[in-house]
């Protein structure tokens, strides 16, 4: 074999030597960095539920839930009574005078006709703004349900409410949709109340707890509105 041939099969067996030794490089990436970033996260976590200073309670932000509680005064569980959300924004609006309000309930589909009235009159004429989330094709929704959604929310604000989740949490705040681009329901709320939202995804910096064990916002059941 002449030298030129040695150098040229040498050449050759270190490509296949880089070769094997790149994927080699791969498969550890693949097999331990994905634990790794779960480790990342689990210390994340543990920071915030334990390392993080308690604050003063938010008097910014205040939740009003419907629980078990709520949905027992109903005349039907699902679709939620409109008339009831139709009551809550208007007492909200008008007696309470809040910056923005931001309707956490996806309207799929018609219930019965004077309560879809009502809400829609309502959130239309309301003083201050009202925001509410929408689902999308993506997360699940139907032609069908989009088309009833579009008609409902008419000349409304709405945000998407469609959620990235990262080893089973929300951990980023987004201001568009994942999967859409839409304005997100978190950011259409934050402007409707005057906020300037960040136009890029930051991490969510959660709040460990309040003082004197309260928790980090107010939560009132939805029918204590008044």
């Amino acid at each position: 074999m002449t030298d030129r041939n040695q150098s040229t099969t040498r050449e050759g067996l270190q490509y296949v030597l880089l070769a094997i030794a790149i994927c080699i490089v791969s498969i550890a990436a693949v097999k331990f960095l994905g634990p790794m970033h779960r480790s990342e996260q689990w210390l994340h976590d543990f920071r915030l539920a334990y390392l993080t200073p308690l604050a003063e309670q938010s008097d910014v932000v205040v939740v009003l839930a419907i629980d078990e509680e709520t949905l027992q005064l109903m005349p039907y569980r699902s679709p939620l009574d409109r008339s009831f959300l139709a009551g809550v924004v208007d007492s909200l609006a008008t007696r309470h005078r809040v910056r923005a309000i931001g309707v956490d309930v996806i309207f799929d589909q018609p219930t019965v006709l004077e309560p879809d009235q009502k809400l829609r009159a309502t959130i239309l004429g309301a003083d201050v703004p009202v925001v509410v989330a929408t689902g999308e094709e993506e997360a699940g929704m139907t032609r069908q349900q989009l088309g009833f959604q579009e008609t409902f929310l008419d000349g409304m604000r709405s945000g998407s409410a469609v959620l990235n989740i990262e080893a089973g949490a929300v951990r980023t705040y987004f201001p568009f949709s994942p999967v859409s681009g839409h304005d997100s329901f978190v950011r259409t709320i934050a402007q409707a109340a005057g906020i300037t939202a960040p136009s890029e995804p930051i991490p969510i910096l959660f709040r460990r707890g309040a003082i004197d064990n309260a928790s980090p916002v107010r939560v009132f059941p939805a029918q204590s509105v008044d």
